[in-house]
């Protein structure tokens, strides 16, 4: 999960990311996998024009790590209610096999309200936004 490559077409949503202080050691997760041979995302991602349409269509979407991620760190729960308990959230999900979590927004200064709110409701999770433009 560290190399990374730029999605052509891609709106560079603003999202909060958020951690909690709690280490989930991949090998567990992936053993945790019960199906692994689940049909995977299309070639051809479709166009998005907005944030609100790249949140929409990766709804349908599915992190196949995020149930076992959960067993194992219940936590992960709760992070992911506290950002989709923010009004302006458009999606909360869990990235790659946790235990970070986050949210997208539809502009940047409300991932930034939300990394603000959320840093003094829980001052041990490590939070931030991700404010590309």
């Amino acid at each position: 999960g560290e190399a990374l490559t730029p999605v052509a077409g891609l709106p560079p949503p603003p999202a909060l990311l958020l951690t909690p202080p709690v280490a989930v050691p991949p090998p567990p997760v992936f053993r945790g996998l019960r199906q692994k041979e689940n049909p995977p995302m299309p070639a051809d991602l479709p166009g998005f024009a907005t944030p609100t349409d790249c949140a929409r269509w990766l709804a349908t979407q599915r992190n196949d790590l995020e149930p076992p991620a959960r067993a194992a760190a219940p936590v992960i729960d709760s992070v992911l209610a506290e950002i989709a308990g923010d009004p302006d959230c458009l999606l909360a999900r869990m990235s790659g096999s946790g235990a970070t979590c986050f949210g997208l927004f539809e502009t940047p200064a409300q991932a930034q309200a939300a990394a603000e709110t959320l840093s003094t409701r829980r001052p041990d999770w490590w939070g931030a936004p991700t404010l590309r433009r």
